[in-house]
């Protein structure tokens, strides 16, 4: 980033140069502060995450995505108007007993891997 800024600089680029600042401002403020931990039931219901009940009709399929110790995520595709994608980081959760719960009440879509927007993500731990 300090390249790019020093690089904008040189080249008379200083609108360049102030969206790089910004951009390397608003990454610094989200890295400090510390993830928060969210609550995940699976209940008769649905699936409730913080204070909102994702009811099983709503949810049209789901996968589960583990690759440890990088990657362990419930995915659930939401059936609503926007087609919703929802990851869940599964933690120390085990993901056999989760499979069987859920493949109760959805259907689960085989060979999904981790998409590519969350794979960056990831990588760049935003």
């Amino acid at each position: 980033m300090i390249l790019v800024i020093g690089y904008a600089i040189y080249s008379n680029a200083a609108t360049t140069a102030i969206v790089f600042i910004l951009l390397a401002g608003v990454y610094a403020l989200t890295h400090n502060q510390s993830p928060k931990i969210i609550s995940v039931q699976i209940t008769e219901l649905g699936i409730k995450v913080a204070d909102r009940l994702y009811a099983y009709n709503m949810i049209n399929s789901f996968w589960i995505v583990y690759n440890p110790p990088f990657v362990q995520t419930l995915n659930l595709k939401l059936g609503n108007k926007t087609s919703t994608h929802l990851v869940i980081q599964l933690n120390e959760q085990n993901p056999v007993e989760l499979r069987k719960l859920l493949s109760a009440e959805i259907p689960e879509v085989e060979g999904q891997d981790e998409r590519l927007i969350d794979l960056f993500i990831r990588l760049l731990r935003l």
